[in-house]
């Protein structure tokens, strides 16, 4: 038999079941760390590679799944703007939860050989769905009571949250509408020109690196599109999300007469309405039931949360301005250029447009690598008949234009464009790393933290408890350094809390491209371009696997490969790759072959025939 114990379960529940290992499904590391303080005698097992095999097995079927739910909700702007609608793992637990209970589910009936003897599961909803198919697992037993509870506790929690969120958002739309309206008062708002030939919107993310020492603005995302396509004779716009930092919107005041400021479209009844609108699902028990379970439960879950978060808020406002600045500009734009991932704005700006301008062609541009489980970048069957997605996709390389192509998407739909992000690559891997100007006795490792809070926290929390102090041994011999860089989008301080870093660990908010050339080594959760940038100048890469999907296992012959780490073989693996550095200072960068089986060079003539 398989105990299966919720996350709250006592001492006496474990212990009288004489438990000599066991694993843990959840990532709460203050819970797993308490578990593990009750059962000191049991070895705890790792699920990365069980939960990996699952994902990429469920993954097909996964899509599918949601796709079928959003067929039944006719081109909603609810559904499509929902976390549940991307499917991204590091958005919602939704595919996680599932491929949780699918491994379970294998486990009671023997279709996989469980790693341990208890499974402690940390999901309240999760583990009361569990409970209720045990009969499909006859080897599960379950311990811990109070199930019932927890889930209403949770779902009041969530409950308790909507209020707090409509305020939020209210007080955050008003501020924003105010301070955009503040910073660029006197500044001459562009205006659709009436007749004439047509223009091109290129949706640019405003972030501090978006502007040169100069104060020119520049879009990492999309490097020289603009200045190739202004060469070609077009009327190029930067057009806006609708969240830009206050801090830059009197930056932009420089390019106000070639920028379109989103924000400014606003109306105070967009405020209020989205104060008052929501995520909301059609038919949820028809459509809960996925791979011999029912999901009701989970779906719920889901809904919960999207209410109790303002990310929904913010996507529906973008789609309330983004309809009336695409009535306002019909006319004289023909083309809308945007960065693809697939995201739940993406496809809000994609359904504007539709209603509001269906003249207007949606190009979005493939500016990041494509991970196999990024789930957003893979529609269902059914999705590309009914879905808000883009007329063309351009594509970075031939790499993701043949995952998109075998994923589904029609050939028509597809252009290999060129790396416009990556074409620094190309002259980066010629370009020496001068590891002579570093002491021999220090292991300076860059530390990317990803996106996932959670994979965030376990990957900060194994590194500071391993490297509790600088030495790389016993013998203090050599020292390591680390340099952490946060995501973007998660602010150390949503990591961290307010806990402070040791005298060996430096926070960096440089970019990564300039902390790559002063590193030995590339350490990260998740793969990103950064990983391929490092490739090119020779560093190693090191990726940190813990309890979680494993988005990127993109492995292809000819390639530098990543070297894996755990918790327990991170130190030696940091020690090994040290005593490499010092016999070999210097690691062959890959070929520009080798990088063009990722990366096309960029092609003018594509993309003036993708705009005309």
């Amino acid at each position: 038999m398989i105990v299966i114990a919720a996350h709250q379960v006592k001492k006496r529940l474990v212990q009288s079941a004489k438990i000599s290992s066991w694993c843990y499904l959840g990532t709460d590391l203050a819970t797993r760390t308490r578990i593990s303080a009750l059962i000191p005698q049991a070895v705890s097992v790792s699920i990365g590679e069980p939960l990996n095999d699952i994902a990429l097995e469920l993954k097909s079927s996964f899509v599918d799944w949601i796709a079928a739910i959003g067929d039944a909700q006719r081109l909603s702007p609810r559904w499509w703007g929902s976390k549940m609608a991307s499917k991204v793992p590091v958005q919602t637990d939704l595919f996680l939860l599932v491929c949780y209970s699918q491994l379970i589910r294998a486990w009671g009936c023997g279709e996989r050989v469980a790693p341990a003897e208890l499974i402690v599961v940390e999901d309240p909803w999760l583990f009361g769905l569990l409970r209720r198919h045990a009969a499909m697992a006859p080897r599960l037993e379950f311990r811990g009571g109070a199930g019932t509870l927890r889930v209403v506790l949770d779902a009041l929690y969530w409950l308790a949250k909507i209020p707090w969120s409509a305020a939020f958002t209210v007080r955050w739309a008003l501020q924003a509408m105010m301070m955009t309206r503040a910073s660029w008062r006197g500044a001459k708002r562009p205006k659709a020109p009436c007749g004439g030939e047509r223009g091109i919107f290129l949706y640019t993310w405003i972030e501090p690196r978006s502007f040169t020492s100069d104060g020119t603005l520049h879009d990492p995302y999309t490097g020289r599109l603009m200045e190739l396509l202004t060469r070609q004779g077009e009327r190029v716009r930067r057009l806006t999300p609708i969240k830009v930092p206050q801090r830059l919107l009197a930056r932009l005041r420089r390019d106000a007469p070639q920028t379109v400021l989103t924000a400014r479209y606003l109306r105070l009844s967009d405020v209020l309405l989205a104060g008052m609108t929501c995520v909301r699902i059609r038919g949820v028990s028809r459509h809960a039931i996925f791979r011999q379970l029912n999901y009701t439960a989970l779906l719920h879950r889901e809904l919960l949360r999207e209410w109790g978060d303002p990310s929904f808020a913010y996507t529906w406002l973008f789609y309330r301005a983004m309809r009336r600045l695409a009535r306002e500009w019909k006319d004289a734009v023909k083309c809308v250029i945007y960065p693809f991932e697939n995201q739940p704005w993406e496809k809000l700006l994609c359904l504007a447009f539709r209603q509001e301008a269906s003249s207007v062609r949606l190009i979005g541009y493939q500016h990041a690598l494509i991970q196999p489980l990024w789930l957003s970048y893979f529609p269902g069957k059914t999705e590309f008949a009914g879905a808000p997605m883009p007329d063309r996709v351009v594509t970075n390389g031939p790499v993701s234009f043949q995952l998109l192509r075998a994923a589904g998407y029609p050939a028509k739909q597809l252009v290999d464009g060129g790396a416009l992000r990556y074409e620094h690559l190309f002259s980066a891997s010629s370009a020496p790393r001068g590891d002579a100007l570093r002491s021999p006795d220090t292991l300076s490792v860059l530390v990317a933290l990803p996106i996932s809070q959670g994979q965030a926290r376990a990957l900060l929390h194994d590194l500071l408890e391993l490297f509790s102090a600088p030495w790389m041994d016993e013998r203090r011999a050599s020292m390591v350094r680390f340099i952490v860089k946060p995501h973007p989008d998660t602010p150390i301080a949503q990591v961290m809390g307010r806990a402070t870093f040791p005298a060996w660990f430096t926070l960096s908010e440089e970019p990564l491209t300039s902390l790559l050339a002063h590193t030995d080594v590339y350490l990260a959760a998740t793969s990103s371009s950064a990983r391929w940038e490092a490739h090119a100048l020779g560093l190693p890469v090191l990726k940190y696997t813990d309890e979680f999907i494993d988005l990127d296992r993109l492995e292809l012959p000819n390639l530098p490969r990543e070297i894996r780490c755990s918790r327990q073989t991170m130190k030696s693996a940091l020690a090994s790759l040290h005593r490499d550095r010092v016999s070999r200072p210097r690691v062959r960068p890959p070929s520009r072959q080798m990088l063009e089986q990722l990366f096309s060079p960029v092609n003018a003539d594509v993309w003036s025939a993708v705009v005309a």
